[in-house]
């Protein structure tokens, strides 16, 4: 079946088992047993009533389902299967099932890729488990695209079993990005928004799943680049974005009136937020600047004393609920592993009617010559996080609750004047060379250094124009 004959009538949601456990049960029976000829004992599994069922809906219909178990580090499985041992929970992908007209189509595919993904963003497993039939043995090289890779055969009660692994943070982590791109492509291919899997877990009653102590760690754009090194493009890009984004404070007309608590959180070192203080239309509000980083933290807070800086991440604040007026994030989504996450730490925090305001470069809007654009887009393909995330945000904010309210975009350019920055309502023009310096963190990056120098080159060699978005949303706390 073609995608334009599905897409119109599909619905993919994470399924409540006791809701949903007929038909999930009818449609393995019908994909298993009466179109493979296989054991009626695939219907059900043992684990089903712990597990997490993603399933495709084409006019109402269950035409494609997928089942991940989450196994605490000790158990029945690990025998069974003869597993490694853990430190942390592991996910067992099993019961991959659709209808055969809808083979083809990449729906399977889709569901692969969106349980990969989000339960490697919400779960973080230690490793992903499969377990191949000798009937099914051939999906070992599907498998590989997602990481596994073969770990041994084992007998069991019902027969010999091909077990793969996707075991390794490097191994995921490239995996991820790999997934990440899937997910995308196919998103836009049947025009179609993942679905919650953080919502789901909440629905349910299983936010014990969420794996806190990782995210609190996470740190996805110092990890890969030195502080010092970065730190004066930091301040020199946090001049700059101020600048940018003075003419639109002038429009901005949905945050709730001071006094109250203002955070910046993913404050870097500390200029944006310092600026933002001295500015006439923010005046009354206490600042508070919240990094991950202790270095980010030491420097503002030797550099600004009058201001209050604290680290801390985006998913787990610290503050009381309902305690924060406005909410600032400035250039932090991009960099998330788990934006959903940090959007429901927000509403947490925010008071009733609080404002979250959102920053963010935009790179789906970059324009230029094909060298450069490549780069770019390179650069997007294995970046942890998502340069693309404000086309998401809006969907993702409304599922917490926070209403896109307000928004803004300025172009920056490169064609300007250099030593000036030329600032007008709806564009920014800088000089090449300071248009430049905002890409040159790529060049830290060993998996793109390569088409950096060649985008670099063609730069400095070329009157070519350049330009990127610099985007703004303001979200409110529906009361």
């Amino acid at each position: 079946m073609k995608v334009a004959e599905i897409k119109s009538n599909l619905e993919i949601i994470w399924m409540n088992f006791d809701q949903y456990k007929d038909q999930i049960y009818a449609l393995r029976k019908a994909v298993f047993v009466d179109g493979q000829g296989l054991e009626d004992y695939l219907m059900q599994s043992p684990y089903d009533n712990q597990g997490l069922h993603l399933g495709a809906f084409h006019n109402n219909r269950l035409v494609s389902s997928l089942s991940a178990y989450i196994f605490p580090p000790q158990g029945k499985i690990f025998e069974e299967f003869e597993l490694p041992a853990a430190k942390r929970r592991i996910v067992q992908f099993s019961r991959r099932v659709e209808l055969p007209e809808y083979r083809g189509s990449r729906l399977a595919e889709f569901l692969a890729s969106i349980a990969w993904k989000k339960i490697f963003e919400t779960i973080h497993p230690e490793y992903f488990v499969v377990g191949l039939s000798d009937t099914h043995s051939r999906l070992r090289l599907y498998y590989k695209t997602f990481g596994f890779s073969s770990y041994k055969t084992v007998e069991t009660t019902h027969g010999q079993r091909h077990i793969l692994l996707a075991k390794g943070e490097d191994v995921l982590k490239s995996a991820y990005i790999r997934v990440k791109k899937y997910v995308q492509s196919l998103t836009s291919r049947y025009e179609l928004p993942p679905p919650s899997l953080l919502r789901f877990l909440e629905e349910i009653d299983h936010m014990d799943y969420l794996i806190l102590g990782e995210l609190k760690k996470e740190n996805l754009y110092i990890d890969s680049l030195l502080f010092k090194d970065e730190l004066p493009r930091l301040i020199a890009q946090a001049r700059l974005l101020y600048l940018i984004q003075e003419p639109v404070f002038n429009k901005i007309n949905h945050l709730p009136p001071p006094p109250g608590t203002f955070l910046d959180i993913g404050c870097g070192p500390g200029v944006y937020l310092s600026a933002i203080a001295q500015n006439e239309h923010f005046k009354g509000y206490d600042f508070v600047g919240m990094d991950i980083s202790k270095d980010m933290i030491t420097y503002s807070s030797l550099s600004y004393p009058n201001i209050r800086w604290i680290q801390g991440n985006a998913y787990d604040t610290g503050f009381a609920d309902n305690s924060v007026s406005v909410v600032h994030a400035g250039f932090l989504f991009i960099h998330l592993s788990n934006p959903e996450l940090a959007l429901m730490e927000i509403y947490r925090i925010l008071k009733p009617g609080g404002a979250l305001y959102v920053m963010d470069v935009n790179d789906s809007t970059f324009e230029g010559p094909k060298l450069i654009k490549r780069m770019v887009q390179k650069h997007k393909d294995i970046y942890e996080g998502n340069r693309d995330i404000l086309n998401d945000l809006p969907t993702l904010a409304q599922n917490q609750h926070l209403k896109l309210v307000q928004e803004h975009s300025i172009t920056a350019k490169n064609t300007g004047q250099e030593n000036e920055v030329k600032v007008q309502e709806n564009v920014t023009e800088l000089g090449r060379m300071y248009m430049w310096a905002m890409y040159v963190f790529i060049a830290q990056r060993e998996e793109v250094v390569e088409y950096y120098q060649k985008a670099e080159e063609h730069y400095f060699k070329n009157p070519c124009q350049i330009s990127v978005q610099v985007q703004t949303q303001i979200y409110k706390k529906e009361e």
